[in-house]
């Protein structure tokens, strides 16, 4: 059967309702395309109604399960695997206090696509976060909120996004050092399979001991280059309320380690705990996500342009073509982004490679005045984010004129194109859009103007 998604997210939740459309808009940003959702509530209804939005549609974001079994995380999991990983290509299971961090790439797509060669699965280390000295939890995201974090490793632990075919649940140990979410140890081929960090070392012996452990992740520069490559934001206390919240909430199954927070509570551990984990200022993240927040601060209505539209229903090329591409050839599959159609969907689709790229042939040379590039409105829009436009006036030489690299994605029709225009004018009759970095190349519509 063929995967229905590429990059998955598999998580199950309890008393989160307040934090998981943050949660569920970020990772969808940086390129997950869906999330398997466990609810672990004594009551899914809340939880359900906010979640709402990303259940909808003809692809869904969300696939809600409601499990109530409380605690039980290796239940739900095993759910997953028994009945969903084959719909994935890719698994990632992550508690709702985890975001993915990947300075380097931006993507999911562009971090696992970096790797050479097969890699079954590829090992996550957390970087711990404090409480930014709130005592009670406060009103908001999270993100821009929590900039405070542990200096250096604070926890050895793990968690992975692996290769969903390279699992059967069949083979998974039950008992002792059986918590496969954090490391494949329990799976009885574990040693025949790939497994990295994200730096590409071999990861199969991390998990022997905790000297080991420990030895691996303290090595010098390792946790740096961790942070500048890919690593987990784990934001575990929003709040030094948060040690008593975390018992309140359960300590059946796997929340049984929660009594242990309440008594650092009202020993006055926790105060000692909270101090290492705010020691310095990192806004990674927040920065990230009040730049895409910025974006929509600058979104207004395109005006219709007074000039024709030079690109319209022009010979068009594009990079490569895949299983994804609406026509055979480059040629008629490029057309689909001029054909004057503007609806938010992907009108052609280049492979997923290094720096694909799509252009157009204006018949002649031109003066172009303006240049506007329609992203799609899918959850896939997130992939076209940095891009550069280059001209030519013979489709060999080409001059780049304007190269974006904020990270932020381009808009659509329902929010606002990427508008090239000048400064001053350009003369050309070819002109090109080349995504940076590695991933897939698709758009709604490009649309050129001038004379």
């Amino acid at each position: 059967m063929t995967p229905t998604h590429r990059f998955s997210i598999v998580a199950c939740a309890r008393w989160e309702t307040r934090y998981i459309t943050e949660w569920l808009t970020y990772h969808r940003m940086i390129g997950f395309d869906h999330v398997f959702l466990y609810c672990n509530d004594d009551d899914p209804a809340e939880l359900y109604r906010e979640v709402l939005p990303f259940t909808a549609g003809p692809t869904p974001f969300v696939s809600f399960t409601f499990f109530p079994e409380i605690g039980a995380q290796q239940a739900m999991y095993l759910h997953f695997l028994e009945h969903h990983r084959h719909k994935t290509e890719w698994m990632c299971f992550l508690d709702i206090d985890e975001f993915l961090r990947l300075p380097q790439h931006r993507s999911v797509g562009g971090f696992v696509g970096s790797f050479q060669g097969r890699v079954d699965s590829i090992y996550l280390n957390w970087c711990q976060f404090g409480n930014n000295g709130f005592i009670n939890r406060p009103a908001g995201d999270v993100l821009p909120q929590y900039t405070r974090r542990r200096a250096g490793c604070d926890s050895y632990m793990t968690k992975h996004i692996t290769r969903a075919i390279a699992i059967h649940p069949d083979h998974i140990r039950r008992g002792p050092m059986s918590d496969f979410w954090h490391y494949w140890n329990p799976l009885e081929y574990f040693e025949a399979l790939n497994i990295v960090n994200v730096l590409g070392e071999d990861m199969h012996r991390y998990y022997d001991s905790p000297e080991i452990s420990r030895a691996t992740f303290e090595a010098p520069g390792k946790f740096e280059a961790m942070l500048k490559t890919a690593i987990i934001n784990h934001y575990k206390f929003k709040s030094k309320e948060d040690f008593l919240l975390r018992a309140e909430r359960s300590v059946a199954g796997v929340f049984a380690q929660q009594i242990d927070h309440k008594r650092q509570f009202e020993d006055g551990r926790a105060d000692q705990v909270l101090g290492y984990l705010n020691e310095v200022e990192d806004t990674e993240l927040a920065d990230l996500w009040c730049g895409w927040l910025r974006r929509f601060e600058r979104v207004a209505v395109p005006t219709t342009a007074s000039m024709a539209p030079l690109s319209r229903g022009r010979p068009a090329t594009q990079s490569s073509i895949c299983e994804y591409s609406f026509a055979p050839t480059v040629e008629r599959d490029a057309s689909g982004a001029v054909n004057g159609t503007i609806d938010g969907t992907r009108k052609f689709h280049t492979a997923f490679e290094t720096n694909p790229w799509w252009q157009v042939d204006l018949g002649g040379m031109a003066t172009i005045r303006e240049i506007r590039i329609y992203n799609t409105t899918d959850d896939t829009s997130p992939r076209f984010t940095n891009f550069s436009l280059s001209l030519s006036i013979d489709g060999d030489a080409w001059v780049e004129i304007m190269r974006k690299e904020d990270d932020i994605p381009v808009g659509g029709i329902l929010t606002a194109p990427y508008i090239w225009n000048g400064p001053g004018t350009a003369w050309a009759r070819f002109m090109r859009i080349t995504l940076l970095g590695q991933n897939y190349l698709h758009l709604d519509q490009v649309e050129i103007y001038g004379e």
